[in-house]
């Protein structure tokens, strides 16, 4: 499997389709990577003033998966038959299709290496640094 990435977003008005990027989740073939930028999640909040609740939800519902999913991947890693993971690029590619509040974008694929501080550009060029104040 290659290594890919996709942005998360909130979806604050459906009928605008206006998205708000508040997360990155990347996969490099043995771990998932995953961290939301809290400034645009406040920011979100703000603008889904009847569902501010949701976004925590949403995003401590996904955090819970991704560190059950690597905890999972860490003790498949010494059996015969590892774990194969049903979080693959075609399946963020289903998500990118039918998402509603909460939306993925497609997957972007990687031909790297990645270790924290690459993550972390990544994440600063994709979500963070683009916030205005």
């Amino acid at each position: 499997m290659k290594n890919f990435y996709s942005v998360i977003k909130l979806a604050p008005n459906s009928i605008t389709d206006d998205t708000l990027s508040i997360g990155l989740w990347l996969y490099d073939g043995s771990k998932y990577w995953l961290q939301f930028s809290e400034d645009r999640k406040n920011a979100s909040k703000r603008l889904m003033e009847e569902n501010s609740d949701s976004v925590d939800f949403i995003t401590k519902q996904i955090t819970s998966h991704i560190q059950n999913l690597n905890r999972e991947i860490a003790n498949s890693s010494n059996k015969i038959f590892p774990l194969e993971t049903l979080l693959t690029s075609e399946y963020f590619e289903y998500l990118n299709r039918y998402s509603g509040l909460l939306r993925f974008t497609s997957p972007n694929f990687l031909n790297d290496q990645i270790n924290e501080e690459k993550f972390d550009k990544l994440f600063n060029l994709l979500i963070y640094s683009s916030l205005v104040r």
